[in-house]
């Protein structure tokens, strides 16, 4: 489709200020751009007033769908539990912390170690966390009870 002018702003349309105009935001699997409809300013206004809260209305479906993106990866999808503990969901991956946590909790003479590591390299940075404040404390033991 070809028009002379831009269909919101009136503004006549050119090389120098056509854009391609997201029917459906590339951001929530839209495919289709066509040229000749949109000024590079109206375009603006639009991604701004109607695309971004578009998208971040339907975030959270595509990331449990796993739909595809034009660019880019579809983000994770922030949850909490009841406790404000947060964790990160992909579509085809496992459930995993939002960010590496480390409590440790001493009992009179027994100690209590809990972590939470998206990585088997965070679970060993944290681990020699528990070594600095506890040096007879075995790294590898403590990996193997992960």
């Amino acid at each position: 489709m070809n028009l002379d002018s831009c269909i919101l702003t009136g503004e006549r349309l050119s090389q120098l200020n056509d854009s391609f105009a997201h029917v459906i935001p590339s951001a929530i699997g839209g495919r289709l751009k066509p040229r000749g409809i949109l000024s590079k300013s109206a375009n603006g206004i639009l991604n701004a007033k109607v695309d971004l809260p578009l998208i971040q209305s339907f975030q959270p479906l595509m990331t449990l769908l796993g739909a595809s993106r034009d660019r880019g990866k579809t983000p994770p999808l922030r949850l909490q539990d009841k406790d404000g503990a947060e964790y990160d969901y992909s579509f085809h991956f496992p459930m995993r912390p939002a960010r590496p946590t480390l409590k440790i909790e001493q009992s009179g003479k027994s100690v209590s170690v809990e972590i939470g590591a998206r990585t088997e390299k965070e679970a060993r940075e944290l681990l020699r966390k528990v070594k600095k404040e506890y040096p007879s404390f075995d790294i590898e033991a403590g990996f193997q009870q992960l």
